[in-house]
């Protein structure tokens, strides 16, 4: 059965770092993601 390690970091600008790794293999993604945008006042 595979084992997948998610780890979220939202640092203080708001930016979402995402990784991911298999545990058999050791295998890792990373992933950041950025806002381009923000929430109306509305």
């Amino acid at each position: 059965v595979p084992q997948i390690e998610v780890t979220f970091d939202i640092d203080a600008n708001g930016i979402v770092h995402v990784s991911a790794r298999e545990g058999g293999t050791g295998k890792e993604q990373q992933i950041v993601i950025q806002s381009s945008g923000g929430l109306n006042k509305d």
